[in-house]
């Protein structure tokens, strides 16, 4: 015992320790143990098979699956109030709403009592007031009142300006230069344009002009240069230039003289 005590022993080698867990596997009184020390108790825990029939029944049960659904059927998993719907509906009704149409005027007719506010604070009297202005026949007609003892410039009345733009435009400008320099004159005269006209027409239609350039060059005679006298003698005297005067032989082109 002492030597045991004093050295510390050797760990067992990896064989044995495997030896000793497959022991342990195999052993028969290992495998019973846990039932064993509970065989006689009561426990709450149900065994294995117990609790997989159980899960196995209420995965198949009819009553179990709809159990959620018939607890929560009754009950809103939402606030009315955060619906699109019921949001639409309520701006709705108080837009539509007579009460709350009237509510600010309520609150504030108390308030806005004639003897209170001024006149020009009042909202009732300035809209009285906007009326009256508006069918007042005095202040309707003071305008023409204040001009009706003047005199008017016409120059300076929009009619006028209007009348001087379309002077431009109207059937007595576009016809004055024809009724003061055509209208009246005699038809035939040297600056009468229908004259003129008529002149150059009869000019086209003219068998003598028409005739005038070929009468003037028909007696003319028309014939080549190259049958000339003096294209002849210019020819003869190209041969007795120096430059061909100078050439060899065989170059110079046979000429009879």
């Amino acid at each position: 015992d002492e030597r045991k005590a004093k050295y510390t022993s050797l760990p067992d080698p990896p064989d044995v320790e495997l030896a000793k867990k497959v022991t342990r596997q195999l052993s028969d009184l290992k495998y019973h143990e846990d039932y064993e020390k509970k065989k006689g108790k009561w426990s709450q825990t149900p065994c294995y098979d117990v609790a997989v029939a159980k899960m196995n029944a209420d995965n198949i049960s009819m009553r179990k699956y709809q159990q959620d659904w018939e607890n929560k059927k009754d009950q809103i998993y939402f606030m009315q109030t955060e619906t699109p719907e019921y949001a639409v509906n309520k701006q709705a009704g108080i837009a539509a709403s007579k009460v709350k149409y009237r509510e600010d005027y309520e609150k504030a007719k108390a308030s806005t009592d004639y003897n209170v506010l001024p006149a020009t604070e009042n909202p009732l009297l300035r809209h009285l007031k906007a009326a009256g202005n508006l069918v007042n026949d005095r202040l309707y007609k003071e305008a023409y009142e204040k001009a009706k003892g003047t005199s008017i410039n016409y120059c300076d009345t929009p009619k006028y300006q209007i009348d001087s733009v379309l002077k431009n435009f109207g059937d007595v400008k576009y016809k004055e230069a024809y009724q003061n320099n055509i209208l009246g004159r005699y038809i035939g005269s040297y600056d009468d344009p229908y004259h003129a006209h008529c002149m150059k027409v009869e000019a086209m239609k003219s068998n003598k002009n028409y005739k005038a350039d070929y009468e003037e060059d028909k007696t003319k005679c028309y014939f080549p240069q190259t049958i000339t006298q003096e294209y002849e003698a210019l020819k003869k005297l190209d041969q007795c230039k120096d430059f061909t005067y100078r050439k060899h032989p065989d170059q110079i082109k046979f000429t009879q003289v």
